[in-house]
């Protein structure tokens, strides 16, 4: 959304209107939050509090077209983006915390998806200015862009750089899940289930096993191989810690 249009939202009218939604019989009634183009297409929320795009027609999330449409959102910086929301809400009283159910995650997969450079690299703008946690979804976007993909350099090195953020972020059972090799995938839900049991030494053994086994599969694990290691060496001093305060009682 180009500031020019976001100026455009103070002097835009905020009553209630009538639409047929696109994708299901009925209509919505909605009221205008943002313009999302220079065209008469807007950004509203409903009278279920449900955000929805409004064009010739009200599409809601989760249909596909929702991201595709408010594309332009990804223009302005998440922050900004997220404040004029919350202005516009206040305007027609409605409660800012609507603000955190804007499906912002539907938009950026979009700018993903589109596959064009622009937009691949306003969607990942939206990601670094984040600190939250991201769904599977976006983590698998992330994998494409890198490997391999037709974005630029550019574009796969800033992908690349974010993955590796967002893989630190995981907690070891989430990262094992995205483990592609079936047989890896498998042994260390194992090394994970035994964890969770008395027997330290012998888990501690599953845990070597296991780490030569990422080591001598990192080619095919790729961005997983480093912070798989960096987690299982975590999980190892877990394991004696908890053998320790076991000890101790």
């Amino acid at each position: 959304m180009a500031s020019a249009e976001l100026q455009r939202a103070d002097d835009m009218t905020h009553e209630w209107q009538t639409t047929q939604y696109s994708d299901r019989p009925g209509f919505v009634r909605w009221r205008p939050i943002l313009p999302v183009s220079t065209q008469e297409a807007y950004c509203g929320i409903s009278e279920e509090d449900e955000w929805i795009f409004v064009g010739a027609t009200a599409t809601p999330p989760g249909t596909g077209r929702f991201g595709r449409a408010l594309l332009p959102m990804l223009e302005t910086r998440l922050a900004d983006l997220k404040q004029r929301l919350a202005e516009s809400l206040s305007r027609i009283e409605r409660p800012t915390a609507l603000v955190d159910s804007f499906p912002f995650e539907e938009v950026l997969l979009a700018g993903i998806d589109i596959g064009s450079d622009y937009w691949a690299e306003l969607a990942l703008g939206w990601l670094r200015d984040t600190n939250s946690g991201v769904s599977p979804e976006v983590i698998d976007r992330l994998r494409k862009v890198v490997y391999p993909s037709q974005f630029s350099q550019h574009v796969r090195h800033l992908a690349h750089a974010e993955l590796q953020r967002r893989l630190a972020s995981l907690d070891l059972p989430t990262l094992v899940g995205l483990i592609d090799d079936e047989e890896i995938r498998e042994e260390a839900e194992a090394v994970i289930a035994a964890g969770q049991g008395l027997d330290v030494a012998n888990t501690e053994q599953m845990v070597d096993t296991l780490q030569k086994r990422v080591f001598e599969s990192r080619k095919a694990l790729r961005e997983l191989f480093v912070p798989l290691q960096q987690k299982l060496n975590a999980f190892r001093r877990e394991l004696f810690k908890n053998l320790a305060q076991r000890g101790g009682m």
